[in-house]
C-alpha cells in the first residue's frame, strides 16, 4: 500500500527565449469543486503564502529560473493524511463508458497469432522476391544484390521455422463485457471494439498491469478511438486551451466520470492538445508531479505513479483516453501533515528546478524559465 500526503508542489513554466508566453497552458477548475470534496476538518491556521511570487534565481550555466507566478495554496496549514492502495479500474463505471461510447459492439481480442495459411502466403511473397530480384531491382550493384538476397533468404528461412510450429486455424477469444475481459486481464490485455454489422474496428483498447514492489500493482488503461467523440459539429480549435478543457470536462460528465475526476491543466503538443483530469481530496488536487516534500523528513520523497485521466484532442474531438493508476482510499491516517513554511518550500522548488534542468543537451538555445503558476496539492509517495 502506498501513503498520499501532501505537500508536493507543481511548477507551470514556459522553457524558452522569450519574456513572454505565446499561450495559455492550464486550466484550472479544482477550486469550484472544493465545497463538494471538502470533509469536516478542525480550524487551522491560515496557511501564509503570497499572493504572486515575482524573483528571479541564476541556477547554473547561464540558466535562470524567472518567477511570475500566481500562488494557489490550500487554505490551512495541515492536511489529512490517507493511506491508500491500488484499485481496478471501477466495473461499473467502465462497463457504462463503454456502453455509452460502442453500444452492443463485439470486443474482439487482438493479437499476432499467424496461421500456416497466412504464413504460407508470406513465404511465397519473400520466394517471389527472390526469383525477380533482377527484375524488381535492376539498379542494384552486384554487392547490393549479394546483401539483399542473404537477406531475403534469411527471412524465408525463419518463416519456414515459424511456419513448422503456427497452428492450422486461430479463433480470436470475445468478451460479452468489458468487465468480464478485464478479470482476464492477469498479465495485460489487447482487444478491439468492433461494429456488430459492419465488422469495423472502432476503437483499441490496451490494459497493463505493472506488478511493483510492497505490492503495489499499477493499472493503465489506453483506449484510442478511431471515431473520435465531440458534442459539436464544428471542428475542434486544439489551440483554444479554454474550449478544449470545456470539451473534456464535457466528455467526462457523459461517461460518468466527473464525480472524482476534474480537469486541472491542459497543454500543446505535436498539433494535438492534452487535457490532464485529476482526483480530488478534501477539495484539493492530486498533483501530476514530484513531490518536494514529505513531513517528518529532511528528504524528498520517493514519488509513485499518479492517478490520471489524460484525454488526447485532436480537431475531430476526444480521440486517446489514458487512465493511470486508479486508487482508492484504504484508510485515513490519525496524523496530519503540516505545510512547512512557504520560504522553505520557495527554497526547495528552486532547487528542484536546478536538479530537473541540469545536463541540457548541447546546443540547446533556451537558458531561462519562466514560471507562471505555482500550486501546493496532494501526491502519492511511498
Amino acid at each position: 500500500m502506498k501513503r498520499m500526503l501532501a505537500v508536493s508542489l507543481v511548477l507551470l513554466m514556459l522553457l524558452g527565449c522569450q519574456p513572454t508566453p505565446c499561450e495559455e497552458t492550464v486550466y484550472g477548475k479544482g477550486a469550484e469543486k472544493e465545497q463538494a470534496w471538502r470533509q469536516t476538518v478542525a480550524e487551522d491556521v491560515p496557511y501564509a503564502t503570497p499572493s504572486r511570487w515575482v524573483e528571479s534565481y541564476a541556477l547554473y550555466d547561464g540558466l535562470t529560473a524567472d518567477f511570475d507566478a500566481a500562488v494557489t495554496a490550500p487554505s490551512g496549514g495541515s492536511m489529512h493524511l490517507y493511506e491508500i492502495r491500488p484499485a481496478s479500474f471501477p466495473t461499473e463505471k467502465t462497463e457504462a463508458l463503454f456502453q455509452l461510447l460502442f453500444p452492443g459492439c463485439r470486443l474482439v481480442e487482438r493479437g499476432d497469432v499467424r496461421t500456416k495459411a497466412a504464413l504460407a502466403q508470406t513465404m511465397r511473397e519473400v520466394a517471389a522476391s527472390i526469383s525477380n530480384v533482377d527484375q524488381n531491382h535492376p539498379e542494384f550493384s552486384a554487392q547490393e544484390r549479394e546483401d539483399y538476397l542473404a537477406e531475403q533468404n534469411a527471412a524465408l528461412a525463419e518463416l519456414h521455422e515459424a511456419y513448422l510450429n503456427a497452428p492450422e486455424t486461430y479463433t480470436a477469444r470475445e468478451w460479452a463485457s468489458i468487465a468480464d475481459s478485464f478479470r482476464d486481464a492477469e498479465n495485460g490485455l489487447s482487444l478491439s471494439i468492433v461494429a456488430p454489422d459492419t465488422g469495423a474496428v472502432l476503437a483499441d483498447v490496451t490494459l497493463h498491469t505493472a506488478s511493483s514492489q510492497e505490492g503495489f500493482t499499477p493499472m493503465h488503461l489506453d483506449l484510442c478511438l478511431y471515431r473520435s467523440w465531440k458534442d459539436v459539429d464544428a471542428s475542434i480549435d486544439v489551440t483554444d486551451a479554454a474550449a478544449t478543457a470545456a470539451l473534456a470536462e464535457r466528455f467526462l460528465q457523459y461517461a460518468g466520470l466527473s464525480d472524482r475526476y476534474f480537469v486541472e491543466a491542459t497543454t500543446l503538443r505535436d498539433g494535438c492538445r492534452f487535457v490532464y483530469a485529476v482526483p480530488h481530496y478534501d477539495g484539493v488536487a492530486v498533483s501530476y508531479a514530484e513531490p518536494i516534500y514529505r513531513p517528518g523528513a529532511e528528504a524528498y520523497a520517493d514519488v509513485r505513479a499518479q492517478e490520471a485521466i489524460i484525454l488526447m484532442l485532436t480537431q475531430e474531438g476526444v480521440s486517446v483516453l489514458l487512465w493511470d493508476s486508479p486508487s482508492e482510499i484504504a484508510a485515513t491516517e490519525a496524523e496530519t501533515a503540516f505545510l512547512m513554511p512557504f520560504d522553505r518550500v520557495q527554497e526547495r522548488a528552486v532547487k528542484q528546478l536546478g536538479y530537473s534542468h541540469y545536463g541540457a543537451e548541447e546546443g540547446t538555445v533556451a537558458r531561462r524559465l519562466l514560471i507562471r503558476e505555482v500550486r501546493l496539492g496532494y501526491c502519492v509517495v511511498h
